[in-house]
């Protein structure tokens, strides 16, 4: 059985929906949360409020996953503050609805990077930290 308490998770797409349902819910189990999205001012008020209700331990960090180089920026956000990672929630994503050359290239190119690429890039990142701390190192 998973440990969820003083274990940490990084949400992608945090401030809303359902990455802000998955981290009321890890935070509730006692999990600290690095809470990533694009809005700011809302990640922050989240990760205010969490860590108010559940004593956690709870960093906001902006990014834009439609960026190719987020991935980096959040890795190295992530290890200039020496926080280890056990749980990855890639939750970040959009869809465009109606017809394919009825969006500019680079909206199309947007939902690939944030559905795709960055899901990819992040795990890729993460996982060695996960393993180390699944390991109990």
């Amino acid at each position: 059985m998973f440990d969820y308490r003083d274990a940490t998770a990084l949400i992608t797409g945090a401030s809303s929906g359902l990455g802000e349902v998955f981290a009321s819910a890890l935070a509730a189990r006692g999990m600290h949360l690095i809470l990533v999205a694009r809005t700011q001012p809302k990640l922050e008020a989240l990760a205010q409020r969490l860590a108010t209700q559940h004593g956690i331990q709870a960093t906001a960090i902006e990014a834009d996953l439609a960026d190719p180089e987020a991935p980096d920026r959040i890795r190295a956000r992530v290890v200039e503050r020496g926080l280890g990672l056990d749980l990855l929630v890639n939750n970040a994503g959009f869809g465009l609805g109606g017809a394919f050359l009825s969006h500019d290239l680079s909206q199309e190119t947007a939902q690939v990077h944030v559905d795709l690429v960055a899901l990819v890039a992040l795990t890729h990142r993460f996982v060695p930290d996960m393993v180390v701390c699944q390991q109990g190192g």
